[in-house]
């Protein structure tokens, strides 16, 4: 691979790591590091671009992403797909199929919403989503990141919107390539060559503003940084 770092930097990010990480497991020392959920995730540790997964003990689901019946989509398509699928290939956190909700849009400007399950966002200091980009669909732009908003919505009807932006290295177009990789059935089978990580965005809830999160109503995922896209999400949740 032509981007990857030399032996000697990493190891010096993996010492400096370590001494995190350790630091946060005994000291309980969390602040400016990957596990401190009151900050944005953090996306660059020694000017290299990062990717990290955090899931804590506090993480609620805020919707079951399965029940796609209880969702509605303005300019999109969105359907449950299964990793299973050989063009998504996902870290080996578990042996389990997981389901993934699929959305996809043509237009600038389309919108999936829906009603959570959790309605005090006050008590949570996080909105959390695991989510990353589709790699075998040309609606992503090869090499291009993918910008979404995250809107609340009030029971007085009041808004928020909170940019997660494309300049971002948080969904991100992963440096992979289709590969025609095995045989079954006497039938071909495309693997995407690469391990695509999924992406963990954490959004502190101190910057939704002037409304009333002990009541919320809505939530919305608004699709208007891009004229087109395919994400997978994994799961949304607060923690």
């Amino acid at each position: 691979m032509t981007n990857q770092i030399s032996r000697v930097e990493q190891e010096k990010f993996l010492k400096k790591f370590t001494i995190t990480y350790l630091k946060a497991c005994f000291r309980n020392k969390y602040d400016n590091t990957i596990y401190d959920t009151k900050v944005p995730t953090v996306t660059k540790i020694d000017n290299l671009d990062v990717i990290n997964y955090l899931q804590t003990s506090k993480n609620k689901d805020l919707k079951d992403i399965r029940k796609i019946d209880e969702f509605k989509g303005k300019n999109i398509n969105f359907s449950i797909v299964k990793t299973e699928l050989p063009k998504i290939n996902l870290p080996e956190i578990s042996h389990k199929t997981v389901e993934l909700l699929n959305i996809k849009w043509e237009y600038k400007g389309g919108k999936l919403s829906f009603k959570p399950d959790i309605n005090d966002f006050s008590k949570f200091n996080n909105i959390t989503i695991n989510t990353m980009l589709y790699p075998d669909n040309e609606s992503n732009v090869k090499g291009r990141s993918q910008g979404i908003c995250i809107e609340l919505t009030d029971n007085k009807g009041k808004s928020k919107a909170v940019e997660i932006s494309k300049e971002s290295n948080l969904i991100s177009y992963p440096k992979c390539k289709l590969e025609n990789l095995d045989f079954e059935n006497e039938k071909e089978v495309i693997f995407w060559n690469k391990t695509t990580p999924m992406s963990n965005i954490r959004i502190p809830m101190v910057l939704y503003k002037d409304i009333d999160l002990k009541n919320i109503k809505k939530f919305n995922i608004i699709l208007n940084k891009t004229n087109s896209g395919d994400l997978l999400f994994e799961s949304i949740m607060l923690d």
